[in-house]
């Protein structure tokens, strides 16, 4: 039975194999027709082509300056959104921290078992953004 996996395998990868083939010829003979036509238009009309490729320059440099203004916005929102959450974390977490340190250091004298829970609300980090 070891044999029949193997020949699994092998198929397998022969198929995967030669699918890839198949795509990257397929992408070659697309690049191999845009050169051409690229070339023929040229022939025919090098001003045109000349004139196209400088519209086309600018309006990449253009759309690339708009990207990269957007991931200086995106990153500067991301920075913002992590100070606040480490604002809203650290606030939340100060008294209760300081309420579990004081509970430590006092001597334990019984268990708290079928203790009920505390009535006092904990607040949560949407509460505090939104009373500040």
């Amino acid at each position: 039975m070891k044999w029949v996996k193997t020949l699994v395998l092998i198929i397998v990868t022969l198929a995967s194999a030669s699918v890839l083939v198949v795509a990257v010829s397929a992408a070659l003979s697309m690049v191999a027709l845009c050169l051409i036509a690229l070339l023929t238009a040229y022939v025919v009309s090098p001003e045109d082509v000349k004139a196209v490729y400088g519209a086309l320059s600018g309006k990449i440099d253009a759309w690339l300056k708009i990207l990269s203004d957007m991931t200086r916005a995106m990153a500067g929102a991301i920075r913002e959104a992590a100070a606040f959450a480490r604002e809203a974390s650290q606030s939340t977490a100060t008294p209760e921290t300081s309420a579990s340190r004081e509970e430590s250091a006092k001597p334990k004298t019984r268990s708290n078992r079928g203790a009920k829970p505390s009535s006092r609300p904990v607040k949560k980090a949407k509460d505090v953004a939104q009373s500040s």
